[in-house]
């Protein structure tokens, strides 16, 4: 059973983590990369020609992907798709959100990466195999 001391310093060090956590978040969503996504989505949602286009193909994406796994869909649905994404990717306000994205989940894997190095826990070991799938 832990003391009345443990069970503070346990506190303290979960205030200290969580303290520590809201400071990276601020510093993350200041970033360049965070900024440029930011407006990058505000301009996408701005279009709403290719706002719109983009929620009926993902509507339809989803559709597709369930008749799929009942084998409900054809070739010439899954053609159509790619078609329509193929159209609708040449926006000019979709590309740049694609790109800011992109750019954002780059620069997300490298602080994650000095992260993991900062704090000196390989968290691809820790998750090994086990459960339903390992």
């Amino acid at each position: 059973m832990p003391t009345d001391e443990a069970a503070r310093e346990g506190a303290d060090a979960e205030g200290v983590v969580m303290s520590s956590a809201r400071e990276l978040a601020k510093v993350l969503a200041a970033s360049r990369e965070f900024q440029a996504f930011d407006a990058a989505q505000s301009a996408l949602i701005a279009d709403r020609a290719v706002h719109e286009r983009l929620q009926t193909f993902e509507r339809r994406r989803e559709e597709l992907r369930r008749a799929s796994a009942w084998g409900g869909a054809s070739a010439g649905d899954q053609r159509a798709l790619e078609e329509e994404w193929e159209s609708l990717s040449h926006a000019p306000a979709l590309q740049a959100f694609l790109a800011a994205q992109s750019e954002l989940l780059a620069f997300l894997q490298d602080v994650g990466t000095v992260l993991i190095a900062e704090v000196g826990i390989d968290y691809g070991a820790l998750a090994g195999s086990g459960g339903c799938c390992g």
